[in-house]
């Protein structure tokens, strides 16, 4: 469904509303940037935008919509190329994990002569973090130079693993994670292709199936989409169903556990064992954040984070956070620290001991 689904006209697009106007407005008078620079976490519609800028500057003659913006023409051979990803004409695609030194300076060497069957020749470079240390080094030699009648759209996950000379060489575009209703929104349309029972577990999906994916998939339509379609072919359409199957959890469950960790009730350890408790950390750990931010500031994205922190005002949550915050350094998941700290949290406050001062017992002698 990632493929078959993946959008080919700016209006396909999911989320990243300003760069998808700007990019309209550009497509009405051809005036792309020659050099963009794509960068985001992945599944959120780098390569597919792409895809959809070069279609659109190598289509001889694209869809001219009402606003004036132009779409793709699926019947031009240039975007029938681009849309099946056979790119054998003047619209290439680089995988930037098996390129180094010597590819990036052979391409350099390509990219000098004009196109040869299109209006344009077009270099897409797919998870340019993957470059080697060297490859990145010469990248500036491939983008510094301006060549008439060529655009190279540079996608990477990791922007800053580049220079800033690189980075000042293009159009920046930073993509951002979708909100959850925005990808809950898109699944439901989405649910429509499908001739889905009225039954009680559909019911369930709709409810609470579709949000605990949309708010479990950090904010990638791509993870979304292949979650969506498994839970189709498996048939998971209940809570206890999907959190068993993808290891997640709704916030219902989440601020239960929570809020027990904040009663200091042990039961949950139970449960966050069961759940993972790796993953139970960084899901706790972002909703302890995003209720103590809102407690000192008064901002939240979520109404449910801002019912729980409500919950959490009288307990003592800074103390929590940083119990958290000492198990991740920044490398890997220390889970005997995790456990260690819950326990710490979770330690009942000793009662203290009062010493009576007792009259001494006279002992005859």
């Amino acid at each position: 469904m990632t493929q078959t689904h993946r959008p080919f006209t700016f209006d396909e697009m999911i989320g990243q509303k300003g760069i998808i106007n700007e990019m309209k407005k550009r497509s009405k008078t051809m005036n792309f940037p020659e050099v963009m620079i794509l960068s985001g976490p992945s599944g959120l519609g780098k390569t597919s935008l792409a895809y959809i800028i070069a279609a659109i500057i190598n289509d001889p003659d694209p869809i001219i919509n009402v606003d004036g913006t132009k779409s793709p023409n699926i019947k031009s051979e240039s975007t029938k190329q681009i849309r099946n990803e056979s790119f054998n004409r003047d619209t290439k695609l680089y995988d930037a994990s098996s390129m180094g030194k010597v590819d990036v300076l052979a391409l350099k060497q390509k990219i000098a002569s004009p196109a040869m069957i299109d209006k344009n020749k077009i270099v897409i470079i797919d998870e340019a973090q993957e470059l080697t240390k060297s490859g990145k080094g010469v990248v500036l030699e491939l983008l510094e130079k301006k060549r008439k009648g060529t655009y190279i759209i540079l996608c990477t996950m990791a922007i800053d693993s580049f220079e800033t000379a690189v980075k000042s060489r293009g159009s920046l575009y930073n993509f951002r994670p979708s909100n959850s209703e925005i990808v809950a929104e898109y699944l439901f349309n989405l649910s429509k292709e499908f001739d889905l029972p009225d039954t009680p577990e559909i019911e369930e999906f709709f409810i609470k199936g579709i949000f605990m994916i949309a708010e479990n998939c950090d904010g990638s339509i791509r993870m979304a989409i292949q979650n969506f379609e498994r839970c189709m072919i498996g048939e998971f359409y209940t809570e206890r169903q999907i959190e068993q199957e993808f290891s997640i959890i709704s916030n219902e469950k989440l601020s239960d556990l929570v809020l027990k960790l904040a009663n200091k009730d042990s039961s949950c350890i139970k449960d966050i064992k069961q759940f993972g408790s790796k993953d139970f950390f960084y899901k706790a750990l972002k909703t302890l954040n995003s209720a103590y931010l809102y407690l000192s500031t008064g901002y939240i994205s979520q109404s449910w984070k801002k019912q729980l922190a409500e919950r959490l005002r009288d307990k003592n949550i800074e103390f929590i956070l940083k119990k958290f915050l000492e198990v991740d350094a920044g490398i890997y998941f220390k889970e005997d620290l995790f456990m260690f700290n819950l326990a710490t949290i979770l330690k009942k406050e000793e009662v203290k001991k009062v010493n009576i001062r007792q009259k001494p017992t006279r002992i005859k002698v």
